[in-house]
């Protein structure tokens, strides 16, 4: 399917992507049926595209609207779901169009599949930034140590549905912070990106409630042989993700390697989320989806 694309934005990412435009409509991945921005210049078109001021883009039909901004973001979003009248779910950072290799059709997919992912770490929510989803799952921005997070995906469903209480605060071993932990009956959930009891309670019971439990996706990382193999005999799970240091054939492990200046695993995790420093272990898209043979979704070095 050949996707309708509405441009907002004409600055300086513009400009940095029109190459990158022009690439994906070569090859049929979208259409671009407009241009527009909070302020548009004097003309008709901008390289070969038409160009609309914000208050007519209902005069054309699109698919999805590509923001190119990213200091006022969130203000640009609420202008296009103002403006072009259409859904948060429509609209596309344009991060995600300097993914290595993207197959744009699959990002589709992948982004109307809603899928909700259950992490022990930051990677969750990294991945949803990154490839401007919607966070459907209460576990972003915090961490559950290993022992715990496996007993939470042996009874995921019966854990959910505990209400969070304070527990106590704990210090952040790199920011040295205060941060709160929250109890699920007796799991515990270190809320390190949050100071205060009460928005650690709010964020997880905001985030709980979107959970899709028709598209789960459970990933860890783990420098722990036992609780890998703990974890690779979850058969509830279909799709499962399990990143290690170590060498392995199980299907469901992907190795990474430390690069320079990254002393801890949890580092290499999330810069391989953010298609960062030594980034070529995998298609994020692809391995998120699972619906190729695996081999498929490792990359390599040599792109």
């Amino acid at each position: 399917m050949r996707y309708r694309i509405c441009v907002w934005g004409l600055g300086r990412i513009y400009n940095r992507l029109v190459n990158t435009l022009r690439y994906f409509e070569s090859i049929e991945a979208f259409t671009i049926e407009a241009l527009t921005a909070s302020e548009v210049p004097d003309c008709k078109y901008l390289d070969g595209w038409r160009i609309l001021d914000k208050r007519n883009l209902r005069q054309v039909s699109f698919d999805y609207v590509v923001v190119m901004n990213q200091a006022a973001f969130a203000e640009v979003v609420n202008n296009v779901m103002a403006y072009a009248h259409v859904e948060r779910d429509c609209i596309i950072p344009f991060r995600v169009l300097e993914i290595p290799n993207l197959n744009f059709e699959a990002y589709i997919r992948l982004k109307n599949s809603r899928l909700s992912i259950i992490s022990n770490n930051c990677w969750g929510g990294i991945v949803y930034r990154t490839l401007g989803l919607e966070c459907l799952s209460p576990l972003k921005n915090l961490a559950v140590w290993d022992e715990d997070y496996i007993k939470l995906l042996k009874r995921l469903e019966y854990y959910m549905e505990r209400e969070p209480r304070f527990d106590t605060m704990n210090v952040d071993i790199h920011s040295k912070k205060e941060y709160p932990v929250l109890l699920l009956d007796d799991v515990r959930i270190q809320c390190n990106h949050d100071t205060e009891p009460e928005a650690a309670i709010s964020n997880w019971l905001r985030r709980r409630d979107k959970i899709n439990w028709k598209n789960l996706l459970v990933e860890m990382y783990t420098e722990d042989v036992q609780i890998e193999k703990q974890f690779l005999e979850l058969k509830q799970y279909s799709k499962k993700i399990c990143f290690a240091t170590h060498a392995s054939r199980e299907k469901d492990v992907f190795t990474l390697n430390f690069s320079l200046k990254q002393n801890e695993f949890w580092e290499v995790v999330n810069n391989h989320a953010a298609y960062g420093k030594n980034a070529v272990t995998y298609n994020l898209i692809e391995l998120l989806m699972q619906d190729a043979e695996q081999e498929a979704v490792r990359r390599t070095a040599n792109r």
